[in-house]
């Protein structure tokens, strides 16, 4: 009887190390995310801000559940947990389409410049002539040549024609 109540101690110890392990492990792989992003100038680009944040978090996640399946019997729990928020993404999906449109346009907005922070612009379509002030990955705000500021979700700016007159060559080649 005592040699069964060692081996489960040991069994629970070991369990313990290989959680911890891996907590040590997810947390220095999110340092290694954050370093590589701020050497290749993270707060600079739209576009490798959002990439940090969301590789740091699926290294969380995935972190989590490793060790989450660690303990016996949570194994079919993680399953279970991985299949209902494949569901819940899913839904999630459907009730947030607009929001992953301007979210997926502001990341072209961001690769292809179509226009800066700073151009002279005018929406064809709505008839709206003004200056970029902003660019987030939702929307893009434009200032007005009578001082006010619209707020236009980004979806929006991608189905629209953009007159940008202060769209140049150097701004398509700083691209390739």
């Amino acid at each position: 009887m005592e040699l069964i109540e060692k081996i489960s101690e040991i069994t629970w110890l070991v369990t313990i190390l290989k959680a911890v392990l891996l907590l040590a492990f997810t947390y220095l792989a999110v340092l290694v995310i954050d370093r590589t992003f701020t050497k290749i100038g993270r707060n600079e680009n739209l576009i490798l801000k959002f990439l940090n944040s969301f590789l740091k978090g699926l290294a969380w996640v995935i972190g989590v559940l490793q060790v989450v399946a660690l303990v016996p019997g949570m194994s079919s729990f993680t399953k279970t947990l991985l299949a209902g928020s494949g569901i819940a993404a899913v839904v999630l999906g459907l009730a947030a389409q607009e929001s992953f449109g301007n979210l997926i346009s502001g990341m072209l907005i961001a690769v292809f410049h179509p226009f800066q922070v700073g151009d002279r612009v005018h929406l064809i379509n709505n008839d709206l002539t003004g200056f970029v002030e902003d660019i987030t990955l939702r929307h893009t705000v434009i200032r007005t040549l009578t001082n006010s500021r619209i707020i236009i979700p980004n979806s929006e700016m991608s189905k629209e024609k953009i007159e940008n007159a202060d769209y140049g060559d150097s701004t398509a080649s700083s691209f390739l």
